[in-house]
């Protein structure tokens, strides 16, 4: 049985995330006070303060974004040091840690490094891309075989630091986040986006196809959930495909 969490990341206040049940009705004063049984998760830009969520008993934890780019600038090199610190933080006040590893953006967010999500050593490996001129971003075709296998290395690492600490709370295993070549944003940032994303070939010479990309998904899911085994995964899929118009459930449906 595939171990993969389906959810809804419900901003609120442009900084919390729901997820578990109903947080006990207790004073938000209360430093460390946190419901075990559910609550919301802290999701916040870098610029945000921590402490005032850490002393939320409302919230039992907080989501940490991992760009591939800043954690192994060298292949088989990782930087543990921020997400270490983070993790010190929030497990010194009662809190758990989610963990969100983007591999790809489509370059439409402010921080400089969502443009170059994937690290450069990548490209040399021969992994294949397509270049997007208008956000001046390198979107990677992740079905390549190239990409995936360091994209895998990559979530196995992270689960050999992480992946006994009781402090994990569970990790993002969206293939291809956030799902390229199907954000709903993208095409209105480069018209032409989709036909020409579709007709790259990666390093064995196979261009996007709807069938390619389902298979592709489907194994991901399969590794992902055979890796994480025994820590709690989520799935977040924006649409099924870049010519399709299905929503992410009945998409689900017909790959899981």
């Amino acid at each position: 049985m595939i171990r993969i969490i389906l959810f809804l990341l419900c901003v609120v206040m442009g900084s919390v995330s729901c997820t578990g049940n109903t947080p006990p009705k207790t004073s938000p004063s209360i430093k460390n006070q946190t419901n075990t049984n559910g609550g919301l998760i802290y999701f916040a830009s870098k610029q945000h303060r921590d402490d005032l969520a850490i002393q939320n008993p409302y919230i039992v934890g907080a989501l940490y974004t991992i760009y591939w780019s800043e954690l192994e600038k060298s292949k088989g090199e990782y930087d543990w040091s921020e997400l270490d610190e983070f993790f010190k933080k929030w497990s010194a006040g009662g809190k758990k840690v989610a963990i969100r590893v983007i591999w790809i953006s489509t370059g439409l967010w402010p921080h400089e490094v969502a443009r170059h999500p994937s690290p450069d050593w990548l490209w040399k490996e021969g992994a294949k891309y397509y270049y997007d001129e208008k956000t001046q971003t390198e979107i990677p075709l992740f079905w390549d075989p190239i990409y995936n296998k360091h994209a895998l290395r990559l979530m196995q690492a992270i689960y050999d630091r992480y992946g006994k600490d009781p402090n994990l709370l569970f990790v993002s295993a969206t293939p291809g986040y956030e799902t390229f070549p199907c954000h709903p944003k993208t095409g209105s940032v480069s018209t032409n986006f989709f036909e020409d994303f579709s007709k790259v070939r990666d390093s064995q010479g196979r261009a996007y196809s709807p069938e390619l990309w389902k298979s592709t998904v489907k194994n991901w899911i399969s590794s992902i959930s055979a890796m994480y085994s025994d820590v709690l995964t989520f799935v977040s899929l924006n649409r099924g495909g870049c010519f399709l118009k299905k929503i992410i459930f009945s998409y689900l449906v017909n790959i899981l």
